[in-house]
């Protein structure tokens, strides 16, 4: 009896030592009740206990290193094992939530490039090398950058509130870019002036307007908290 009450302390003992006890949920530390050994055990729990249906895990940090949600799988998660000293902090957001920030950040670039489109095209239409505009780059890569973050807002509130106008907008932008892109390659800078200044600016201001209306959307699907999405970890079969 003696021995039977000695393993069976040792055996609390090492599932103690083994179990995850604890994890940090947007920052907030949380208990973890029932016993847990696998990332996959983990993540299973929280879409099944701890998430609102609206919400998904957006991040998974594992002992102070990123795990790519790329190996957001069954096996690969089922591979990383979990222990008393582990520190998992894991991130959740809707896709409302990301799709503000998404928006904030982009009428934050949009306004910022706003006020450098006139000397932009000024430039351009004065340009006579065969070089680039100095400044000229730079706003390439804004407008890729502008082109990235509303497609990025598109997928998100796809099906969750109207997107017409801004894919309209998006369309505007993408079709100045192209133009702007063929002036470049001519080497018609007095072109790509009236294109910055004719279409793209026209674009931008569009959006900046858009953007406020789609947050009001946003906010009222928010509110409503009735749009479930599909849990973000794939099963395999």
């Amino acid at each position: 009896m003696k021995k039977l009450r000695q393993h069976l302390q040792m055996a609390n003992w090492e599932g103690n030592k083994v179990l995850l006890k604890s994890i940090f949920l947007n920052g907030k530390k949380i208990p973890v009740p029932i016993p847990i050994k696998s990332m996959f055990d983990t993540v299973r729990w929280l879409e099944s206990h701890m998430l609102r249906p609206e919400h998904t895990i957006t991040k998974i940090v594992l002992d102070k290193k990123e795990i790519e949600p790329s190996q957001w799988i069954e096996s690969k998660l089922n591979e990383m094992r979990l222990n008393k000293s582990s520190i998992l902090e894991i991130q959740v957001d809707s896709p409302g939530e990301i799709s503000i920030q998404s928006l904030d950040a982009l009428r934050n670039l949009a306004t910022v490039m706003e006020r450098s489109l006139k000397p932009i095209a000024v430039e351009c239409w004065q340009w006579s090398k065969d070089s680039d505009p100095v400044d000229f780059e730079s706003l390439y890569s804004d407008v890729d950058l502008i082109l990235d973050l509303m497609d990025h807002v598109m997928l998100l509130l796809d099906q969750r509130v109207s997107i017409a106008n801004f894919q309209i907008i998006y369309d505007k932008i993408s079709s100045a870019s192209s133009c702007i892109q063929l002036a470049r390659e001519e080497k018609n800078w007095k072109g790509a002036a009236k294109l910055i200044l004719q279409q793209l600016e026209s674009g931008i201001m569009e959006m900046n307007v858009e953007i406020s209306m789609l947050e009001k959307s946003v906010f009222e699907v928010m509110a409503d908290r009735s749009h479930p999405v599909k849990p973000r970890i794939e099963v395999e079969l």
